[in-house]
């Protein structure tokens, strides 16, 4: 997981997952306000990315 950049980014190279949850509060230069979920059971790690356009 990581961040800062507030552009989400949901990818895996070789085995490893990179998350960037973007941002729910400040969508700099995005369409659409993001967070992301991770999971982690057994082992096995899985994310997704959830968008939505208001705070309101």
């Amino acid at each position: 997981m990581f961040g800062h950049s507030h552009i989400p980014e949901l990818r895996t190279v070789g085995r490893t997952l990179l998350l960037n949850p973007g941002s729910p509060t400040d969508k700099r230069r995005q369409p659409r306000y993001s967070y992301g979920i991770m999971t982690i059971a057994d082992g096995r790690a899985e994310a997704e990315l959830c968008y939505y356009d208001s705070k309101e």
